[in-house]
Order: structure tokens, then C-alpha cells, then sequence
């Protein structure tokens, strides 16, 4: 038997008058844990009968606070509207709370003001624990459920200052990554990074204003220490790739496959260097169709604004009449 798992807190309903009302047993909860939870600010009736003397009152908002990134030093604060300065409840946000106290408090569905002998239903904000995350919190259902209930439009950005960094992985030539890294710590934001796509038929222009709104839907620019100077990195890095204020332009080429053929689709970098970004594999009982295609709207070559469509029309006949030879000096007619 573990008193920490074993113990259900029912919700009991009273007759008060004429009235039935619910009183909340999870109130227990944190002494059960820990008997001596704050003994001179968190306030339990000593009997039943005190207890069931309480009236109901109005319901209040928590909300929590965190000074930094450690789980060591969280406070709750009650709305100045919801109680008098002088309430016995107020002395809960005198307490430096790690993590596990506070969820041990949030468990609580009722606080009991013990000089007006009222219960206070209460919900918990929780946006400052936005991106933070810690071990079995699902013990903590109270406090798991409003942080799992919280979006990135509620994350405070002006508790840290942020920058953008961008990241080109590997070959593929038609996105980059990026995330948004915290200054204090050097980690990213929610542990997050986000792909942006190079749409092939956008201007340089186009490119730069769809992911300057992309990075704005996630976090306000200001908040950003960097992002004008990424900006500039970004437009050089598209530059050197070949993108321009006219719509953007590729050729595409035939690789033999076993199947039937690859249409390489690539693009001219400044200094003439192909830089590869996609790969369309076509059976031999396909090419016909894809052929004959490729002035329509859904063709998968429009995007991409190809401009040797007729050479490679040419090739496509070849290789299905079997005079086609790769790159690699290859008959397809085999």
C-alpha cells in the first residue's frame, strides 16, 4: 500500500440549508504527502465539522510564475480583483515553490480562506510554465492538464531574448530548417525546429516574405535579437543558389532506372554548379502519360518552371523507341 498512489480525494456533496453544495477532499492531498506542507500559509480545517462549516465563494484565478528554467523557484499569484489584500490566502504567494510543491498545491480543487471560512474553486494559469517541462507530471493532473491546454500564442517571450538560427541539412536543396534558441541557455524554444519549403515557382522576394510570415506566426520579430541580420544570411545563401526576382527556373535530366526511368530536376548556382532538388521516379507504362503532360496545371514538372521541356520530351522518346543512352554512356534498350 503506497498512501502517494492509493488514496482517491472524492468530491463530496453536502446538504448546506437547502442547498446541496460540493466540497473537494483533495484539499488533503498535499499533507498526505507531506505533513508539514507549509504549515503557516496552507490552511486545512482540523475536523470534519469545521470543514463542513465552510460556505462557498467566488471562484479565483492562480497564476503561476517562474523566475528561470530550474523548477527552483516558482511563486502563484492571486488576481488583485478576486481577493482583499488582507486574506489569509495571500500568504501562499510569499512561498518559493520548486516544482513538485507546486504541483502538490495545484492538486488542490478548493483553498479554504480561513478567516472568512469560505472555499474558493480556482483555476490555474499556467502560461509561465510554457515550454517547460519536467518528470512525471502526469502524476499532477491538475497542473499537467493547464499546461497541456496552453498554445504558443500564451508563451510570455519577453522572460528570455531569443535569435534565429537557420540550418541547410544535407543535400536537400528545396528547404532549411529553423528554430528559435534561447539566450539564457543556448536551447531551443519548446525543443522545436520548424522546416520551411522553397516554393520553385516564388521570387526571391516571395521566398523572403513567406518565411519572414512563417517566423512571425510563431514569435513576435521584435523578440528576435538577430533577425535582420539572418534575413541578409538567408537572401545571400538563396543568391548563391540561383534564386532571383524572376520566377525561378530548372532543367531536368534522364536517369536510367530498372523500372523505367528518374527525371532529375536541378538547378544552376552562380558559379554553374547543378544543385539536385527533386527525383521523379516514372515506370516504363507511366512515360507516355508524363510526356504528354507537361503544359498541364497539375503536371509534377509545372512547379518547377522546367526549361528544357522539349529536349526533354526528345529523351523520353528515345528511351521508349530504345535509343536513349544515359549519362553513364548506358543503353536503356537493354
Amino acid at each position: 500500500w503506497d498512501h502517494r498512489t492509493d488514496i482517491t480525494y472524492i468530491d463530496a456533496e453536502v446538504g448546506i440549508g437547502e442547498k446541496k453544495e460540493t466540497i473537494s477532499l483533495s484539499i488533503l492531498k498535499p499533507l498526505v504527502h507531506h505533513s508539514r506542507f507549509f504549515p503557516d500559509e496552507f490552511y486545512v480545517p482540523s475536523t470534519c465539522s469545521e470543514l463542513l462549516s465552510t460556505i462557498r465563494g467566488e471562484k479565483l484565478t492562480l497564476t503561476l510564475q517562474s523566475e528561470d528554467s530550474t523548477f527552483k523557484s516558482l511563486r502563484v499569484k492571486f488576481s488583485d480583483d478576486d481577493l482583499p489584500a488582507g486574506s489569509p490566502l495571500r500568504t501562499l504567494e510569499n512561498l518559493e515553490l520548486n516544482i513538485f510543491a507546486l504541483a502538490l498545491l495545484m492538486e488542490c480543487e478548493q483553498l479554504i480562506d480561513c478567516r472568512t471560512n469560505t472555499r474558493h474553486d480556482f483555476n490555474i494559469d499556467a502560461k509561465a510554465l510554457l515550454g517547460l517541462s519536467f518528470s512525471h507530471i502526469d502524476k499532477y493532473p491538475r497542473l499537467n492538464e493547464a499546461i497541456s491546454e496552453l498554445s504558443a500564442s500564451d508563451f510570455d517571450w519577453t522572460r528570455d531574448s531569443w535569435t534565429l538560427a537557420l540550418e541547410f541539412r544535407g543535400p536537400v536543396k528545396t528547404e532549411f530548417v529553423w528554430s528559435i534558441i534561447s539566450s539564457s541557455d543556448g536551447r531551443p524554444w519548446l525543443g522545436e525546429s520548424f522546416t520551411f519549403i522553397l516554393e520553385p515557382v516564388n521570387t526571391l522576394e516571395e521566398v523572403l516574405t513567406a518565411f519572414k510570415e512563417q517566423v512571425g506566426q510563431t514569435i513576435p520579430l521584435e523578440n528576435l535579437e538577430n533577425f535582420e541580420e539572418q534575413m541578409e544570411r538567408l537572401e545571400s545563401i538563396l543568391l548563391s543558389r540561383g534564386w532571383s526576382d524572376d520566377p525561378y527556373s530548372r532543367i531536368a535530366q534522364l536517369e536510367v532506372t530498372e523500372k523505367g526511368v528518374c527525371v532529375v530536376v536541378s538547378q544552376l548556382t552562380d558559379d554553374e554548379t547543378q544543385l539536385e532538388v527533386d527525383r521523379l521516379d516514372i515506370t516504363r507504362d507511366e512515360i507516355e502519360d508524363f510526356a504528354s503532360g507537361f503544359d498541364e496545371e497539375f503536371h509534377p514538372l509545372t512547379q518547377y518552371n522546367i526549361q528544357n521541356k522539349d529536349e526533354l520530351g526528345k529523351a523520353l522518346s528515345m528511351y521508349l523507341e530504345g535509343s536513349y543512352v544515359d549519362e553513364s554512356g548506358d543503353d536503356d534498350a537493354d
